[in-house]
């Protein structure tokens, strides 16, 4: 697959459309007409869909804002809660785990999910236990990429058993205990046994269907791409998070998403008007990047970059990137350290790259 612009120019309406033709161009092959996809508005929480380009249009309005807005965390409450409506799923969460062995999960869960007769604390507090766990490496999906290198969603059930070990199935039976029969796992990051992915889960013997597998797809380029400017965002902006970002895992507490309000932040830094896609090149061009990766390392083009340049400059009132980046650390905008090296630091491994 190729990259795809993601919000040039940065008004919201222009920054959903772009969004809408990413989801579009990139699960069909811009064989069907864009206004197709682009209907309707977000729906109500629990209500069912029907097809996947309905399920996808359904996500353009909210990942405009998410791409808008300078958060420095990944905003799990408003795409879990997002992904459990897609999926008709009980949970979503995303795990990771990194070159050091350090791992974690932050969830979401369905209201009135019977999480296999556990409290949804204590069924998260289980799936703690397990991505903190050697257990882990014999989770199926776990086994399955790193078999692999594949940057595709999967589901555990198309694992096949060849690639399972032969403590697979305590992992399986650690996850039918907390009511998580069936697994789709989203991966934003693949390195090795490092790794950042997006998973839903839900209880039943069915699988995901092909359908659910198609929107996963489709899905994905959105969320990687967010995954990417929260990281950026992360190194200029400590601090700014969204509501329900507590942290499971390794040292952290329980309760993440737990009783946390829904939606993006109301407040913003100082950000002298910069959306948080423009924040995130201000930052990457700080570090002394080209157009051209600074659009590597934000999954779209050099001349979508040079485009955000532009906003930039205006915003600033200046005229040349040195003059940008000066402005910018003033204002306390740009991190004034250089961003430490290696794949980890310049963004994820680009997933969906040739």
């Amino acid at each position: 697959m190729t990259s795809v612009d993601l919000s040039a120019p940065c008004d919201s309406r222009s920054l959903r459309a772009l969004v809408g033709l990413l989801l579009h161009t990139v699960g069909t092959g811009g064989k069907t007409g864009y206004t197709q996809l682009c209907v309707g508005s977000a729906r109500a929480y629990g209500e069912r869909v029907s097809t996947v380009d309905t399920r996808v249009a359904l996500w353009v309005d909210i990942a405009a804002e998410m791409l808008s807005a300078p958060l420095t965390e990944f905003p799990v409450e408003v795409i879990g809660r997002g992904l459990i409506d897609s999926f008709e799923a009980d949970y979503a969460a995303i795990s990771w785990r990194h070159v050091d062995g350090r791992s974690g999960l932050r969830s979401v869960t369905r209201p009135g999910a019977a999480h296999g007769g556990h409290s949804a604390p204590d069924a998260t507090a289980l799936a703690v236990t397990a991505v903190t766990s050697p257990l882990l490496d014999h989770h199926p999906l776990v086994r399955w990429f790193i078999a692999t290198d594949s940057g595709a969603p999967q589901s555990m059930r198309r694992v096949p058993e060849a690639v399972r070990s032969d403590r697979s199935a305590d992992a399986i039976d650690l996850l039918h205990l907390i009511g998580s029969d069936q697994e789709l796992s989203i991966p934003l990051h693949l390195q090795g046994v490092s790794h950042h992915v997006v998973v839903v889960g839900r209880a039943g013997s069915a699988d995901f269907s092909n359908d659910d597998m198609a929107v996963a797809r489709r899905l994905q380029p959105l969320l990687l791409a967010v995954h990417r400017q929260v990281h950026v965002l992360g190194l200029a902006l400590p601090g700014v998070r969204p509501p329900g970002s507590a942290l499971l895992g390794a040292g952290a507490g329980a309760g993440a998403g737990a009783g946390a309000a829904a939606g993006l932040p109301e407040s913003r830094p100082s950000d002298l008007g910069l959306s948080g896609r423009e924040l995130a090149v201000l930052q990457l061009l700080a570090s002394g990047r080209t157009a051209g990766a600074i659009g590597w390392a934000l999954g779209c083009s050099g001349r979508t970059v040079q485009k955000h340049l532009e906003h930039v400059y205006r915003k600033l009132g200046v005229r040349d990137r040195v003059n940008a980046v000066r402005v910018g650390r003033e204002a306390g905008l740009i991190r004034m350290s250089a961003p430490p090296s290696g794949p980890e630091a310049s963004g994820p491994r680009a997933l969906l790259r040739p």
